[in-house]
Protein backbone atom coordinates (compact mmCIF):
# COMPACT_ATOMS: atom_id res chain seq x y z
CA UNK A 1 0.00 0.00 0.00
CA UNK A 2 1.39 3.34 -0.82
CA UNK A 3 0.73 5.60 2.17
CA UNK A 4 -0.52 8.51 1.32
CA UNK A 5 0.63 11.93 3.51
CA UNK A 6 -3.06 12.60 4.24
CA UNK A 7 -3.63 9.12 5.31
CA UNK A 8 -1.68 7.32 7.81
CA UNK A 9 -1.36 3.19 8.10
CA UNK A 10 -4.05 3.14 10.93
CA UNK A 11 -6.43 4.72 8.27
CA UNK A 12 -5.29 1.85 5.76
CA UNK A 13 -6.30 -0.83 8.15
CA UNK A 14 -9.62 0.66 9.11
CA UNK A 15 -11.20 1.43 5.80
CA UNK A 16 -10.04 -2.68 4.44
CA UNK A 17 -11.36 -3.71 7.92
CA UNK A 18 -14.74 -1.82 6.86
CA UNK A 19 -14.61 -0.08 10.55
CA UNK A 20 -13.21 1.80 12.75
CA UNK A 21 -10.35 0.21 14.73
CA UNK A 22 -10.90 -0.67 18.60
CA UNK A 23 -9.01 0.45 21.04
CA UNK A 24 -7.57 -3.14 21.26
CA UNK A 25 -6.94 -3.52 18.09
CA UNK A 26 -5.61 -0.26 17.35
CA UNK A 27 -2.80 -1.59 20.73
CA UNK A 28 -2.35 -5.33 18.83
CA UNK A 29 -1.23 -3.20 15.71
CA UNK A 30 1.26 -0.88 17.16
CA UNK A 31 2.78 -3.89 18.89
CA UNK A 32 2.86 -6.03 15.81
CA UNK A 33 4.94 -3.08 14.37
CA UNK A 34 7.05 -2.25 17.06
CA UNK A 35 7.84 -6.18 17.03
CA UNK A 36 8.16 -7.00 13.25
CA UNK A 37 8.18 -3.39 11.37
CA UNK A 38 5.95 -1.54 9.23
CA UNK A 39 6.94 -3.55 6.28
CA UNK A 40 6.33 -6.57 7.19
CA UNK A 41 3.26 -5.57 9.20
CA UNK A 42 2.46 -4.56 5.47
CA UNK A 43 2.85 -7.79 3.53
CA UNK A 44 1.32 -9.48 6.49
CA UNK A 45 -1.91 -7.27 5.54
CA UNK A 46 -1.69 -8.09 2.19
CA UNK A 47 -1.88 -11.72 2.45
CA UNK A 48 -4.19 -11.21 4.90
CA UNK A 49 -6.59 -9.30 2.26
CA UNK A 50 -5.68 -11.88 -0.31
CA UNK A 51 -7.52 -14.49 1.84
CA UNK A 52 -9.98 -12.06 2.58
CA UNK A 53 -9.69 -12.91 6.54
CA UNK A 54 -8.46 -9.17 7.80
CA UNK A 55 -8.59 -9.46 11.60
CA UNK A 56 -5.66 -8.41 13.66
CA UNK A 57 -5.26 -12.23 15.09
CA UNK A 58 -4.37 -13.17 11.26
CA UNK A 59 -2.54 -10.72 10.67
CA UNK A 60 -0.49 -11.64 13.95
CA UNK A 61 -0.20 -15.29 12.73
CA UNK A 62 1.08 -14.25 9.49
CA UNK A 63 3.48 -12.92 10.83
CA UNK A 64 4.43 -15.44 13.57
CA UNK A 65 4.40 -18.16 11.40
CA UNK A 66 6.99 -16.21 9.10
CA UNK A 67 9.46 -15.61 11.93
CA UNK A 68 9.51 -19.39 12.11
Amino acid sequence: YEIADNKDLYDIVADLFGKPLSPIELQKMSDLINKYSEKKFIEALRKAEAQRKLTMNYIAAILNNEEK
